[in-house]
């Protein structure tokens, strides 16, 4: 039996009989599988609350995972490493302030996987590769650089004579097509690979290949046979080539329309998310609907953003709840503009400020099902001078924006110049 150890099992693409699928924070023991997959590949994982990337918020995670591999000598291992994309970091009232992707941090990135198991004799370099694994065409963002094989101890006056491989440079297992980049190799039982495995017939090949599993038995066809012509080989062959292009371009285009998919459920994720989840995704959205920049925002404690929109300063509440809006949702957002006003009279300035109240209500419900705003709370936000916008509301001004429909001066009237509830023909 497989164990496959993941970030986010409910998101997990490999499946199949006797695989079975586990979260990293809670793994079945690995001795009770002959072959256990641990896939690093999830974003969700590559985030770190401190202000550094040096480590993740699941390190103790793969601590723990560490001494179970320890514990239990006679399983077979693969890691399966992440592919590029964005290390979130430095937390800061529930939005992460910065991304770094991870083609620009491999040095921590190796150390990070270094506390499932160590990557001792290789590091890591950027570099696009596709390799061939049985029959599939499996990419990878990075691969393996081994220190030359030489040991300090062999004899003789010819220092490179019988040359021998140290005992902690790792096994090549795989290699990239015609650039000859390793993106698998083995370090005692623990095989590390940089391959996107996206399906089991995939990771099937990839097992078959490193010799975890058995390849089926029969007669091995010397090489010289398969190189020689004979019958419509040559046609054959010059229709696989294409069809592999043809293939790749499909793959891409797949993986395309993957990656934007992804894009569109994270902003969609504002009808249904709360907190720091919330605050994070409204927060880009406001820049990208306003061309503003937030990440210098300084979080106080008070609004949950404050921003410069031309002549108008927008100050912000950002909630997920429950319930339908209440009086004491629009009563805060006032009381941060009057104290925000406080401070303007203060330092004798002066400046126009509108509130925004951005609301995800009833969000454990379907949209058909949510109750409307009630008009006491509509009269309350306007008596008070702000807005209330709900998150359905903003996600459509989003897409306005982004398609062109709306110009971000157009955005920015909409949301300074009304009060009340904004409607979805506004």
């Amino acid at each position: 039996m497989i164990q496959y150890i993941c970030g986010n099992p409910r998101a997990c693409t490999v499946h199949a009989d006797g695989l079975v699928v586990s979260p990293l924070d809670a793994p079945r023991s690995p001795g009770e599988f002959e072959i256990n997959v641990v896939d690093l590949d999830d974003m969700g994982l590559w985030c770190h609350r401190a202000a550094d990337t040096t480590s993740i918020d699941g390190y103790q995670d793969l601590v723990n995972l560490h001494r179970m591999i320890e514990n239990n000598p006679a399983s077979r291992i693969l890691i399966l490493l992440p592919q590029d994309g964005e290390f979130r970091y430095n937390i800061v009232s529930g939005t992460f302030r910065f991304r770094q992707y991870l083609k620009n941090m491999l040095d921590d990135v190796r150390d990070i996987v270094g506390d499932l198991w160590p990557c001792v004799g290789f590091t890591l370099s950027y570099e696009n590769t596709t390799t061939r694994v049985g029959k599939c065409q499996l990419p990878a963002s990075f691969h393996f650089i081994l220190p030359p094989a030489i040991s300090s101890a062999i004899p003789g006056d010819n220092p490179f004579a019988g040359a021998r491989r140290p005992a902690d440079r790792p096994d090549v297992l795989l290699r990239s097509v015609k650039s000859e980049k390793i993106t698998a190799l083995k370090n005692d039982r623990v095989a590390f690979c940089t391959l996107r495995v996206e399906s089991y017939p995939q990771l099937e090949e990839l097992l078959l290949e490193i010799g975890y599993l058995p390849k089926p038995c029969g007669q091995q066809l010397p090489d010289w046979l398969a190189e020689l012509t004979a019958f419509d080989d040559a046609a054959r062959r010059e229709q696989i080539a294409r069809s592999r292009e043809t293939i790749a371009r499909l793959e891409a285009g797949i993986d395309e329309a993957r990656q934007a998919l992804e894009r569109n459920n994270r902003y969609k994720s504002v009808l249904v998310e709360s907190g720091d989840a919330l605050v994070s995704v409204v927060f880009e959205m406001l820049e990208r609907i306003l061309d503003v920049d937030l990440s210098h925002f300084k979080d106080d404690f008070r609004e949950d953003f404050r921003v410069d929109a031309g002549d108008v300063t927008l100050i912000g509440e950002i909630k997920g709840v429950s319930t339908n809006v209440r009086s004491e949702h629009v009563s805060q957002l006032e009381v941060h503009v009057q104290s925000y006003l406080d401070e303007l009279r203060d330092e004798g300035r002066e400046e126009t400020v509108r509130a925004l109240l951005i609301i995800a209500h009833e969000r454990s419900k379907p949209l058909a099902d949510r109750q409307p705003v009630s008009e006491a709370q509509v009269a309350l936000a306007r008596r008070n001078g702000s807005l209330i916008v709900e998150t359905r509301t903003l996600l459509r001004l989003f897409e306005r924006v982004t398609d062109g429909t709306l110009s971000h001066e157009q955005a920015r009237r909409i949301l300074t110049e009304n009060t009340g509830l904004l409607g979805l023909e506004s």
